[in-house]
């Protein structure tokens, strides 16, 4: 579900735990924590989109039901943590991330603020991928990636033809999700 196809991606589909499940379900709340400053920007536009995402049942709102008869609710953490290896920040490079989704843990691993924005681009895809489809669980899933190539843009010629404010602000959100890293506008 993730555009541009990553470099590597791995599902384990048949395994019967470890999946993610998505709202409306009865886990816990998803909780979005950064242990690095150069994840901060990231994980702010993540905890504004888990708050909101999937309408009806954000990912950040508590069960619909009462657990606590039922052993309680299972933490689950969104985790954004800076690349410690050099070999990894190497190959990572500017742009590159790991996504890791498992059952209780989403960790997006990268050595720059713009790959994390490129980790929560992808993740934003594969789970509203999953939303779209009707899934109410995501397999674990690890996706190492990074870009092909170093430009990659869109141009926009409003010299030519009008666009309003909302229609150049919900296209900055799809360049966004579409890890595009240029905008070129013609005024």
């Amino acid at each position: 579900g993730a555009v541009p196809l990553p470099l590597e991606v791995e599902t384990y589909p048949q395994q019967s735990s470890g999946w993610f499940q998505l709202p409306p379900t009865d886990v816990g709340p998803l909780k979005v924590t950064s242990w690095s400053d150069e994840a901060k920007p990231a994980a702010a536009l993540l905890g504004a989109w888990v708050a909101t995402w999937p309408p009806g049942m954000p990912l950040a709102a508590p069960p619909a039901t009462n657990l606590a008869t039922e052993g309680g609710t299972r933490e689950r953490q969104l985790i954004l943590a800076e690349a410690s290896e050099s070999g990894d920040r190497e190959w990572l490079g500017r742009e590159g991330y790991e996504l890791l989704l498992g059952e209780t843990e989403i960790l997006i691993t990268a050595a720059s603020a713009d790959g994390f924005h490129r980790g929560a681009a992808t993740l934003q895809q594969v789970l509203g991928v999953a939303h779209a489809e009707g899934r109410s669980a995501v397999p674990p899933t690890r996706v190492h990636d990074r870009p092909h190539f170093n430009y990659r843009g869109l141009m926009l010629d409003a010299a030519r033809h009008f666009f309003d404010v909302a229609f150049v602000k919900r296209l900055l959100d799809w360049m966004y999700l579409y890890k595009l890293n240029v905008f070129h506008w013609h005024l």
